[in-house]
């Protein structure tokens, strides 16, 4: 009986020493497991933001693709608004042309890079019924040359701003309808001049400047451009005028081929 209370005594020690030992190992090691937890928790927390961070950039290259081909279909649709608006003006000037024209509608495929021949490559040909002489207009409705060279499938067009192009003009206004020549100018393809006007002609700054009735290489009425700046010629017998084209030739996209008038 002795030894049996002897020996809960010291059990009953002995538990407390290693409740004591127990509390004292764990307050010790305890700042280590909480650095070891915290790596842990890190090393984790990094491993988590890597894979999610794999899904973001996939994520985004997507979007990136489909703005990409989004941005792409609007650009052609709105292009393809463009052409249309640019045809419909290109079919707007039958009304500045008598009876009812043949015409042809063609894309510009080329220019000309030589400042001294000025020139555009059109992709319509003798395949098309175009023939050398040929009147041509751009999308504005105005008169931007004739066909020099007529290919099977492609033909090309000397500028009204060449300088070796030539056609007869005359004032719009029907009080006036002044009578000249147009030619194209080395130094400029954005204007032209009109020579051989009458001294006494009622023409002026402004002016619409469209082909005459003179020739009949060109239908009358095709607008050329607006008078910038007039001009007494040489000894005071007539007047030189200066026109700006009406629309700029070396951004045209599409052309309207006169074939009959």
């Amino acid at each position: 009986m002795l030894f049996i209370l002897l020996f809960a005594n010291t059990a009953n020690i002995d538990f407390y020493f290693f409740n004591w030992l127990e509390n004292g190992v764990y307050n010790l090691i305890s700042p280590f497991l909480n650095v070891v937890e915290n790596v842990i928790s890190s090393i984790n927390n990094y491993y988590v933001a890597f894979l999610k961070t794999g899904e973001i950039l996939e994520e985004n290259e997507r979007l990136r693709k489909e703005v990409a081909r989004l941005s792409t279909d609007n650009a052609i649709l709105e292009e393809a608004r463009e052409q249309n608006e640019r045809f419909r003006d290109l079919l707007s000037f039958r009304g500045t042309v008598p009876g009812e024209p043949d015409i042809l509608s063609t894309g510009v495929v080329g220019y000309s890079p030589a400042t001294w021949q000025r020139m555009l490559t059109v992709n319509s040909g003798r395949n098309d019924g175009v023939k050398v002489g040929m009147p041509v207009m751009g999308y504005q409705g105005n008169l931007i040359g004739r066909v020099e060279k007529a290919g099977m499938n492609s033909s090309q067009v000397k500028l009204i701003s060449d300088p070796e192009f030539q056609v007869g003009g005359r004032v719009a206004r029907s009080d006036s309808r002044a009578l000249g020549l147009v030619r194209g100018l080395p130094e400029s393809d954005e204007e032209v001049i009109m020579e051989n006007i009458r001294w006494d002609a009622d023409i002026e700054e402004g002016d619409l400047i469209v082909t005459s009735a003179v020739s009949d290489n060109y239908p009358p009425g095709i607008p050329i451009g607006e008078v910038k700046k007039v001009e007494v010629g040489k000894q005071g017998l007539s007047q030189v005028a200066e026109v700006n084209l009406k629309g700029f030739q070396r951004t045209a996209e599409e052309a309207v081929i006169i074939k009959e008038w």
